[in-house]
Parts: C-alpha cells; sequence; structure tokens
C-alpha cells in the first residue's frame, strides 16, 4: 500500500494510517513519504527564507487544521499502531541531488499551490506573500501576471539553477558514464597534465578508491585535520580539481603498470563500490577529510576519477 504526500494534508493523520493498516493484507508493506516542513533549511536571503519555513508552516497548519511536522513523527504512529519491521529513509532534495531545472520546479509548484491559501487564512499579509514568492530583488517586480509567472524571478532562477550537477559513483546513470569513458580510455593515450601515464594514472584511481571500500583502511592525516575545513567546500563542491594538484604520497604511482589489468581492477573496483552503498562507504576514513558521508564518498571518487580521465582526453 501506497501514500505520498498525503498526511501532512489530512487533520488526523494517525487515523489515517490505522485505516490503511485495517484494510492492509496480513504480512504486507506500507510505503510512505510523510512531508516534515520544519527540515527545510535555506541559506540566509534578505527576506529570511530559513526564518520563513521555520515559522510559516507550522502557523499555516494550525490554521487549516493539519500538521506539517508530521514527518518526524510518522515513526511514533506506526509503532505504535503495532507495525513491524519499520524503517525510515530521509529523501533529500538539494542542487546537489536535483537536477536545477527540476529544483526550480518544486518551488515554483509551492508557489502557485499555496500562495493564495496563505494569505486566504491570514498566514501572512498578501504584499508580504506576493513579494516572497514573485520576487527575491530588492525593489519589488510589476504584479504577477494571471498564470502566476513573474519574469525577473523566472530568470533568475534559469540563471542559478542550470549550474554544472555534481555526479557520483553510486548514481547509475553517472557510474556508467564512467565506465563508459574507462573502456574508451586507450593505453597510448597522450596526458594532456602531470607525469603518470594511463596505466598508473589507472593504479593511482585504484588506490584511492580502495580506501573506501576496505581494502586499503585509513587514518586522518594531521594536515588534514588542520586544512580540511578550510578546503572541504571547495574539493567536495561541483568545481573541477585543478590540474597538477598535490596528491597523498602513499598514492603515487612510479613503476610501470599493466594498462589491461588496472583498467579492469578499476572497473571492478567501482563495481564494488556501488554495491557497499552509501551506508557502509560512510564508515571509511578518508586520509585528509576524516570522516566522510557516504553521499560525499560517492561524489568525490566520481569527480577524482572523472579529473584524471580527463587529463588523457577521454
Amino acid at each position: 500500500m501506497v501514500c505520498r504526500h498525503l498526511l501532512q494534508a489530512v487533520p488526523d493523520a494517525g487515523r489515517v494510517l490505522a485505516e490503511m493498516l485495517r484494510v492492509l493484507r496480513p504480512g504486507g508493506r506500507m510505503h510512505l513519504i510523510a512531508e516534515d516542513y520544519g527540515m527545510l533549511l535555506c541559506h540566509p536571503t534578505g527576506l529570511d527564507s530559513d526564518g520563513f519555513w521555520q515559522v510559516v508552516p507550522l502557523r499555516f497548519g494550525a490554521a487549516v487544521g493539519c500538521d506539517m511536522h508530521i514527518g518526524r513523527k510518522t515513526f511514533t504512529l506506526l509503532h505504535d499502531l503495532g507495525m513491524a519491521d519499520i524503517a525510515v529513509d530521509y529523501v533529500v532534495l538539494d542542487t546537489l541531488r536535483v537536477a536545477r531545472d527540476t529544483f526550480a520546479r518544486i518551488w515554483e509548484a509551492w508557489r502557485d499551490g499555496y500562495t493564495d491559501s496563505l494569505a486566504e487564512h491570514n498566514v501572512l499579509p498578501r504584499e508580504e506573500l506576493d513579494q516572497r514568492s514573485f520576487c527575491q530583488c530588492p525593489k519589488p517586480c510589476a504584479p504577477p501576471t494571471r498564470a502566476g509567472q513573474c519574469d525577473t524571478i523566472l530568470r533568475a532562477i534559469t540563471k542559478i539553477w542550470r549550474e554544472p550537477a555534481m555526479g557520483s559513483l553510486f548514481e547509475p546513470a553517472d557510474r556508467a558514464a564512467i565506465l563508459e569513458r574507462l573502456n574508451a580510455l586507450k593505453t597510448g593515450a597522450s596526458r594532456q597534465w602531470g607525469k603518470m601515464n594511463p596505466a598508473q594514472m589507472l593504479a593511482h584511481c585504484c588506490a584511492a578508491i580502495e580506501t573506501s571500500t576496505g581494502d586499503r583502511p585509513m587514518k586522518q592525516a594531521f594536515i588534514g585535520k588542520l586544512l580540511a575545513p578550510l578546503v572541504r567546500s571547495s574539493i567536495l563542491g561541483v568545481k573541477p580539481f585543478r590540474k597538477n594538484s598535490p596528491t597523498d604520497p602513499t598514492f603515487v604511482i612510479r613503476d610501470e603498470r599493466d594498462f589491461s589489468a588496472e583498467r579492469k581492477r578499476l572497473i571492478d573496483l567501482i563495481n564494488r563500490f556501488a554495491q557497499r552503498g552509501p551506508a557502509e562507504t560512510g564508515k571509511a576514513t578518508h586520509a585528509f577529510f576524516g570522516k566522510l558521508s557516504g553521499d560525499e564518498w560517492g561524489r568525490l571518487m566520481y569527480k577524482h576519477i572523472d579529473h584524471h580521465l580527463q587529463q588523457f582526453g577521454a
């Protein structure tokens, strides 16, 4: 039985869940997406978007008789109903995991779906809602059209959200693209920077990814404890690695390697990495950053291999 994006819109979520349990066949399973508007966190803006999401949903919920924080309570409701084998996963939506255009459309849908209702229930003055919903620039735009559009905010959305997305080895499409490029790499490919040849580069990538698969356990270096907080956002973000960036000396490959063997080893490691999954991978320690989440490992390993494939034009 599936119930998605509903529980925050009914006055008694517990009663809904009880009825679902009543009609569920013995041994059946429920799949729920329970929203929680108190878990929306935003970068500070002139109109205090972060404060908006922490206060306004609660006011709106009280006005319409619904619980906009039902997401954090759903586990307890299911437990109290006697449900077994309850698992909770957080659905994270941000500009690293969701295409920019898609992310922009989500905000537009919330804008178009809630503005009138917020005004109707006197949650915020209509003037403030229009300013928040249709324009984030210092001076208000012209009034919105009947279709609820504002050229200024739409142009801003297009400009901001079309920045390059970050790949991850945990994403099947991103992983398939990396494997395709690896298979297309030639043993005699010319390097565009650095000192390694293609076989050495493959061995270097193997050494790096082995730190996340359990084959090469690491401890965080002292220099990492000092410097990692200063460069973490840059290294783990969408900005490409600099050419000839410094590397851990233990990952430097100086001896000659067999190209075919190293390529096969790297492909096997990438597949093992994906099968290991974010939760297990997140237990590994990075030699420089120390503790990384599984998602951060996925993005970092993708970015590292992508960087070195570009080094040889692949």
